[in-house]
């Protein structure tokens, strides 16, 4: 035998698709109903701006650091066991988060909170790329377009409702309740996919790092999440200045942009399956590139609302089809699909802090819409890339 893993797994639950939407769709949504309770509760304790950002940045900063090595973790005690055991952290963590008195307290929350979402997010990464050769790859946008549901419709209406009407305290209880229901429910249907020993000598997590990142597909799928990641980062993070202070827009009309665009990515995920699934990988790479390319362009030169939801149209179209193409990629790849849900995972987190960073210090040296043209050569460059990478790699292993 060679030294790739061998994976035990049981046959598909019934109605998989169905109740997995589901799951995904309440984990947004709980997800967003716990940070903005969180951000509400601290600016209830008097916290500063900047003490409200250190409380959310620890939790990603430690998303990021566990991302990887909760892939290899998923891969060894199956995902069923890891989002069962790591929806229990949140559950009991929101429990005590009324009782904090200090925003230290709840950084501390947020943190402990953030060792468990990659466990959580990995375990159905892993569950959906296993499913998705059964299901039909046509389907490889319905769990991000269910979770961006949750996470940018459902979650906050429901977090402005209930701390509104019933306060902080039911707010974290109600999140915290929903991660408990959500891993009981995962026992009745997650695969139990694990990695079985071969026998073979054992690989260094580093070396393992690098052979899957010299597989073609998962080089690609990692690259271009992570900069999609960072182009919509960069649209999420700066498009209320741009709207608000250099196009004089009311506050309400700027805000619907960022709610244009998470309803058209939602939409995009679900519809535009039936067009996706016909493309080719390279005729999907280079309609993302024209789509990024245009959507950047309306974003910086655009001196009106059309313009600038225009741009958020196509952007959210680029990314739906690329989000479409490395799903279904990694889904056909013989790699472990727990240890290649860690890659990618790390790669769409770190993609959001280096488009908002980059952003930042960017806006130093020209104004910030000028930014979004100047993020039309990252586009370039990262297409030059994977055509350098496949000319050295030209078969995946």
């Amino acid at each position: 035998m060679t030294t790739q893993a061998a994976v035990a797994a049981q046959p598909s639950a019934p109605g998989f698709i169905h109740r997995f939407m589901l799951l995904a769709l309440v984990s947004g949504s709980s997800i967003a109903l716990g940070r903005i309770a969180t951000q509400l509760f601290a600016i209830h304790l008097g916290a500063t701006p900047l003490q409200i950002g250190a409380i959310m940045a620890i939790e990603k900063g430690v998303m990021m650091a566990m991302a990887i090595p909760a892939g290899f973790m998923v891969s060894r005690l199956g995902a069923r066991t890891s989002y069962f055991t790591a929806s229990l952290g949140p559950m009991l963590v929101y429990a005590a988060m009324p009782f904090a008195g200090a925003w230290g307290l709840l950084a501390l929350a947020r943190g402990l909170i953030g060792v468990c979402i990659p466990f959580r997010i990995n375990s159905m990464n892993t569950s959906f790329l296993r499913e998705l050769p059964r299901i039909g790859t046509s389907k490889a946008g319905w769990y991000r377009g269910s979770q961006t549901l949750g996470v940018s419709i459902i979650g906050p209406a429901l977090a402005a409702w209930v701390t509104a009407q019933f306060g902080y305290g039911p707010a974290f209880v109600a999140s915290g309740v929903m991660f408990g229901l959500m891993g009981v429910a995962s026992l009745s249907f997650f695969p139990e996919t694990r990695e079985l020993q071969d026998g073979a000598p054992k690989v260094g997590f580093l070396r393992q790092v690098g052979q899957l990142l010299r597989k073609r597909s998962i080089f690609e799928s990692c690259v271009t999440e992570h900069v999609s990641s960072a182009t919509t980062s960069l649209f999420t993070t700066f498009i209320l200045i741009v709207a608000i202070q250099r196009l004089g827009l009311p506050r309400p009309t700027a805000v619907s942009l960022l709610a244009f665009q998470g309803c058209t990515t939602a939409a995009s995920l679900f519809v535009g399956a039936r067009v996706y699934v016909k493309m080719s990988r390279h005729r999907a790479y280079l309609w993302s590139l024209a789509a990024g390319s245009a959507a950047l362009l309306c974003l910086g030169l655009g001196r009106s609302y059309p313009v600038l939801a225009a741009g958020a149209v196509l952007l959210s179209l680029a990314s739906s089809s690329l989000h479409f193409q490395n799903m279904t990629q990694l889904s056909l790849s013989s790699a472990d699909k727990s240890k290649v849900s860690g890659l990618y995972n790390v790669a769409g987190m770190s993609g959001g802090v280096v488009g908002s960073m980059s952003g930042g210090l960017l806006s130093k040296v020209a104004p910030v819409q000028t930014v979004y043209l100047v993020w039309v050569l990252v586009l370039l460059a990262t297409a030059a890339a994977i055509g350098l990478h496949n000319r050295w790699n030209p078969a995946d292993a």
